[in-house]
């Protein structure tokens, strides 16, 4: 029964997949574009990704080496 409710769920992520494939796309040639003229000049752009909870960034890792180097 596992492997059938394993299997099913599987196939149905696969074509939520797919059909999520055109907004999607969509969605990242907007975002490249807000990205390319710049979050700071696209004031409701802004506003909105603040309500959803994309902005702020707080635990954004800025330094890769010292995410490899062991803690003292």
């Amino acid at each position: 029964m596992k492997k059938i409710l394993k299997r099913l769920t599987n196939i149905l992520l696969t074509i939520f997949d797919f059909l999520a494939i055109p907004i999607v796309f969509l969605s990242s040639l907007l975002l490249f574009l807000i990205r390319r003229i710049g979050v700071h000049r696209t004031k409701f752009a802004k506003k909105i990704f603040y309500q959803i909870g994309v902005f702020p960034i707080i635990d954004h890792l800025t330094d890769v080496n010292s995410f490899f180097t062991p803690e003292k």
